[in-house]
């Protein structure tokens, strides 16, 4: 393996997939049961599920992967570390693994991502978990164009060759709970090359180059719409704030939601409150009509 992931924080077996491409993908594979699907987004890897995965994998099974160039996942030469071709890795696995009636977890690029693994693979996908994210084309938001092209063009390379300055504007700004000192070394472990870095520096640029994917992921939310969806949105987000959550619930008015007390990284900030509002909303209430459109009460009435 690339690294070796500190065993008392990431206590789960190592599981490897080699795709079509030539990629050698890493994931969680734990619990049994329901599937739950878990997407990261950038610059993170599994490693940011792990609360969710202790919690919930007594009940499910609990799956989450690195996209190539994160976590312990090797990228094939001449991979272009674009939303499109991660969706198109996590269809893969989808199908190698056999998901049927899965519920997908997603934040930040996880968000388009897994969004459009769910609609590429509707018949497998059995409800959506959505928290601080988007899924719509950004081209026409000034402040968006210009944290696009600062972090993902030559002022971010720079920042990032000469200080770690994308990694560490994502994880200071990210989280509202500090990061241990063991855990912020897990989160840095995967950058042990240039060619590792590749990737957290092509997710800012392709917020506007990957317009064209976003456009027609937006267009396709309508084939989701039978979906049952729990919003839960961090209000201490540095980048998704009340707008996204005002859109997420207009593209999909009967849903649940919930907010948390968090920065964008939830799950580190609200880990285990996130995962038992996932059982919750798992049980056979949420399940079976469970009110939409509103808060869940914190005593869970």
């Amino acid at each position: 393996m690339l690294f070796t992931p500190d065993p008392e924080l990431f206590p789960f077996d190592p599981h490897f997939h080699r795709t079509a491409n030539g990629a050698n993908v890493h994931y969680v594979d734990e619990g049994e049961g329901r599937p739950i699907l878990m997407l990261h987004g950038n610059p993170t890897w599994s490693f940011l599920y792990r609360k969710l995965i202790k919690a919930l994998s007594g009940s499910y099974r609990c799956i989450a992967l690195d996209y190539p160039g994160f976590g312990l996942s090797e990228a094939p030469p001449g991979y272009d570390f674009r939303p499109e071709s991660h969706a198109r890795i996590v269809r893969e696995l989808v199908q190698h693994l056999d998901l049927q009636d899965a519920i997908v977890v997603v934040q930040d690029w996880g968000g388009p991502i897994g969004l459009a693994v769910a609609q590429w693979e509707r018949e497998r996908i059995g409800g959506l978990v959505i928290g601080n994210t988007w899924g719509w084309p950004m081209k026409g938001d000034p402040g968006i164009r210009v944290f696009s092209w600062a972090l993902g063009g030559p002022l971010g390379r720079f920042a990032d060759e000469t200080f770690d300055g994308v990694f560490r504007f994502f994880m200071k700004g990210g989280h509202d709970k500090p990061l241990t000192d063991a855990e912020l070394a897990m989160y840095q472990a995967p950058l042990s090359s240039e060619r590792r870095h590749e990737g957290m520096l092509v997710f800012p640029r392709e917020i506007i180059g990957s317009t064209e994917f976003l456009t027609a992921l937006e267009g396709g939310m309508r084939n989701l719409a039978d979906k049952p969806v729990l919003i839960m949105w961090a209000d201490k987000d540095f980048g998704f704030g009340e707008k996204e959550l005002n859109r997420w619930r207009e593209i999909f008015p009967e849903h649940t939601w919930y907010p948390l007390d968090a920065g964008h990284y939830w799950q580190d900030d609200a880990g285990e409150e996130a995962a038992g509002l996932i059982a919750s909303w798992l049980g056979s209430e949420a399940m079976q009509g469970l009110p939409h459109g509103a808060a869940i009460e914190e005593d869970g009435d």
